[in-house]
């Protein structure tokens, strides 16, 4: 198996995929080139932080559990009103508009990028982060993320990577995998300090055991059209 790393782009969900170490970090200028947290945003963090610290002891009553479970409900819908966590939103919510517009500039179908779909799962990361300023996190019949950065009133389109799912599983270390086939272009670096994806060149990688696209380092579009018909004939 070969290709970039499945988690190539981030999607935050608290810790792991916020792309940084800890919540008090956040609270640290040092800790990204994204512009300082508004108060409510830092009270969010280190209530998280707490509910961490009290996850990880030994609660000494069974009212403990049901704090860090309020607690932990409570964090998430305030980093959801920072912008951090990413918020679900219809195609037609007027904050979308000028990323469509960026989306529509770009001929994304000869990067190998497929439509949008009008009833996609869609979810807006707003807060800007080092390596973009605002992400959308689409989901239909494959998983894609596309990055911007703001340009004046509006935002200028920096990156996309979609993930088509392939009919096949495999096994790895965390467990069972569906196959797929990544295809990812960049004009800037989305993450800071990844070297997977060059920029300006589409690049294609593939997940699974398929021996057609197994130890090739150099996949190209016209290499994975017909196996990407191939699986929409079969899911």
């Amino acid at each position: 198996m070969i290709g970039v790393n499945r988690k190539e782009w981030p999607v935050p969900d608290k810790s792991e995929s916020t792309g940084l170490a800890t919540y008090t970090d956040l609270l640290s200028p040092s800790a990204s080139h994204a512009p300082p947290l508004p108060a409510d945003c830092q009270m969010a963090y280190l209530a998280a932080g707490t509910s961490d610290t009290l996850l990880k002891g030994k609660p000494h009553s069974l009212v403990m559990p049901r704090i860090v479970h309020l607690l932990l409900v409570l964090t998430a819908v305030a980093l959801s009103g920072c912008g951090f966590v990413p918020e679900k939103v219809p195609l037609t919510d007027p904050r979308l508009a000028p990323m469509l517009r960026a989306i529509a500039a770009v001929d994304r179908a000869s990067l190998g990028f497929t439509p949008i779909a009008t009833n996609a799962d869609v979810r807006l990361e707003s807060r800007p982060r080092a390596g973009y300023d605002a992400m959308l996190h689409i989901s239909s019949s494959t998983s894609r993320t596309i990055a911007f950065r703001k340009d004046g009133d509006g935002y200028r389109w920096i990156g996309e990577q979609e993930i088509h799912a392939g009919p096949k599983t495999y096994t790895t270390p965390d467990g069972p995998y569906h196959e797929e086939i990544v295809i990812s272009y960049e004009l800037e670096r989305i993450e800071l300090g990844a070297t997977g994806v060059p920029l300006h060149q589409v690049f294609v990688s593939y997940n699974g055991e398929d021996a057609r696209l197994t130890q090739r380092y150099n996949l190209t579009l016209d290499d994975v059209r017909p196996i990407l018909a191939e699986w929409k004939q079969k899911l």
